[in-house]
């Protein structure tokens, strides 16, 4: 079928006589879909994805926020810099606070429990927001399947709490965190239902947060809970929504997708206008106009003799999509951009981001990247470069 008018008939085709007839022709017209340069040139009025809050099956490397950079490139160990100087946090008291939460958590050998996402929240930079790997006493601590179970600390990993688990919620329910401001909310998921924890002073206090705040960018709309258990195990992703408010007051489905591969961006464009970037999606880059109530998919260009398949593309905060390809059959992959209203890819020199980048975290208009993983003695050494810098 073709872009236009088409038309749908039944018919029946009698092979003794080669005679056939057709019944109700049905005209029907194919519309091109949306292209990125007709969505003409924009700013996000903010820009969230769950590559570090929300995602466990490929959690990000590096967090950043208040001046804070953590990374955990050795399992166990948690890398802090702050005020220039890096410090490391280990996260063996996880083990004796899990003992009690019917989800111990895994620890291989000699090593230290395993960090699966770090969260920030904008006011307080002493506290700390994580998901560490977990089994379940249910199965007798065996795996898979592998659950992450959130904790927090007030005082840079010095000491650690549990997030207050709702009721009728066990820690395995556990489905991410997003932060609103100055607001962290810890999601709880169990089939098709769900639940979520506040903390509007860095972890001191929480609510019942059931409800949801309606985020300050106009548009409410959001990345809902991610389903737990799962860690992408066996060719399985986690399942995630995206939740918008009704004109009842509640809180909705408006889309589902799986995060297999990938990091899944939400950019708010306007009190009804948003897109949905959805790297290993079937249609990886989708657009509402009216709150999240249908979806339409939007054709981007296609980056000259790249091969086909790439789950690197992520969104900046000013709108910029990066996406690694490989070109040429070259061994080597290449970095591009793509500008709001541009109908075609700009090569990102080597110079800017090597090529042997293979993974970055995007934190508002920043890319960052692991230069060396260092190790649970010697500190990493991470490396970024603002949009500005990209052609």
């Amino acid at each position: 079928m073709k872009t236009g008018k088409n038309f749908l008939a039944l018919s029946y085709q009698f092979l003794r006589n080669g005679q056939s007839i057709t019944f109700a022709t049905t005209p029907f017209t194919i519309l091109a879909p949306k292209t990125w340069h007709s969505l003409g040139r924009f700013q996000p009025l903010s820009v969230t994805s769950n590559q570090s809050s929300n995602t466990f099956n490929e959690p990000t490397p590096v967090s950043v926020g208040h001046g804070i950079i953590a990374v955990e490139t050795t399992p166990g160990t948690l890398w802090l810099r702050v005020d220039k100087k890096w410090k490391a946090v280990h996260t063996q008291p996880l083990a004796a606070l899990a003992q009690s939460s019917g989800y111990p958590v895994l620890v291989g050998g000699n090593e230290e429990p395993a960090l699966t996402s770090v969260t920030m929240v904008e006011g307080y930079p002493q506290s700390l927001f994580v998901a560490v790997q977990a089994a379940s006493q249910k199965y007798g601590g065996s795996i898979p399947p592998i659950y992450n179970t959130p904790y927090y600390s007030m005082n840079l990993g010095a000491s650690w709490n549990s997030v207050p688990i709702p009721d009728g919620y066990t820690a395995g329910d556990f489905g991410g965190y997003i932060t609103q401001g100055h607001t962290v909310i810890a999601y709880f998921s169990a089939g098709t239902h769900w639940t979520a924890e506040s903390s509007r002073n860095g972890g001191k206090s929480w609510v019942d947060a059931s409800a949801l705040p309606k985020p300050q960018d106009g548009l409410a709309l959001q990345l809902g809970p991610m389903q737990n258990g799962n860690f992408g195990q066996m060719g399985a992703g986690e399942y995630q929504t995206v939740l918008r408010l009704n004109h009842h007051g509640k809180w909705v489905t408006a889309a589902t997708f799986s995060n297999m591969v990938g990091t899944t961006t939400l950019a708010i464009l306007s009190s009804s206008k948003a897109l949905l970037l959805e790297p290993d999606g079937a249609y990886p880059l989708q657009y509402t106009s009216n709150a999240g109530k249908t979806w339409t998919y939007v054709a981007l260009p296609q980056i000259p003799q790249a091969q086909a398949g790439s789950q690197t593309t992520r969104m900046l905060g000013n709108g910029d999509i990066l996406e690694q390809a490989t070109v040429n059959h070259q061994t080597q992959p290449q970095w591009f951009v793509l500008k709001p209203g541009s109908k075609t890819w700009t090569k990102v020199p080597t110079s800017v981001i090597p090529a042997n980048v293979f993974t970055i975290s995007v934190n508002g208009t920043s890319v960052w990247w692991i230069q060396d993983d260092g190790s649970s003695t010697a500190a990493p050494t991470v490396l970024s470069v603002n949009e500005n810098r990209l052609p």
